[in-house]
C-alpha cells in the first residue's frame, strides 16, 4: 500500500492521492456490508492496500505544510493524536460493535473514513500555518485512525471465521 500510494502521489499529487485513497477505504469498507463471502474476502486486500498507504501519504504532506521550524511541533502533535486514537479506538469501537453489532460498526466506520475527504480538501490551499495545518492534520488524523481502530477492533485479532465475510 505504502509503494503504490508513492507511485500515486508522483503522478497525481499528494492531496487527489489522499482524496482518492480515502474514498477507495470507505467505499471498500461499505461494500463488505453488501458482498457475499468470498467476494469480501478477495476486497479486504485491496480496502487494506489504500488504507495502509494513506497514513503514509498524510504524514508526507506535514513537510509540505509546515514551515520549516515548526516540524517538530507538527510531527509531535501528529503522531500523539495517532498514537493516542490507535490505543483509544479498538476499545471504544469494540464497545461500539457490542452495543449495536459489527454491520452498523462496519458502515459508521466507513462513514467517518468518508468524512474525512472535505479535511483533505481543505490542504488544497496555500502553506499553512503551524497551528491551522496541526489542528486540520489533527482532526483528519482523528477520524481516519478512529476508522483504523473501527477495523482492528473487529477485524484485527478475530479468526477469519469471525471476519467481515461471515456477517
Amino acid at each position: 500500500g505504502k509503494y503504490l500510494c508513492g507511485v500515486l502521489v508522483e503522478r497525481l499529487g499528494v492531496i487527489r492521492t489522499i482524496v482518492i485513497t480515502e474514498a477507495a477505504t470507505g467505499v471498500g469498507i461499505l461494500t463488505t456490508l453488501a458482498l457475499p463471502g468470498m467476494a469480501t474476502f478477495i476486497l479486504l486486500p485491496l480496502v487494506g492496500v489504500v488504507l495502509q498507504g494513506t497514513s503514509s501519504v498524510i504524514y508526507g504532506t506535514i513537510g509540505d505544510l509546515v514551515e520549516q521550524d515548526k516540524l517538530p511541533r507538527a510531527f509531535a502533535m501528529v503522531y500523539t493524536v495517532g498514537a493516542v486514537c490507535g490505543l483509544a479506538s479498538p476499545i471504544i469501537y469494540g464497545l461500539l460493535g457490542d452495543a449495536i453489532g459489527i454491520e452498523k460498526t462496519i458502515f459508521i466506520s466507513g462513514i467517518v473514513v468518508l468524512l474525512t475527504l472535505p479535511l483533505a480538501l481543505v490542504l488544497r490551499a496555500r502553506r499553512w500555518l503551524v497551528s491551522r495545518t496541526v489542528r486540520y492534520s489533527a482532526a483528519a488524523l482523528l477520524a481516519g485512525f478512529a476508522a483504523v481502530g473501527i477495523w482492528r477492533a473487529l477485524f484485527g485479532t478475530a479468526s477469519l471465521a469471525h471476519g467481515p465475510f461471515c456477517l
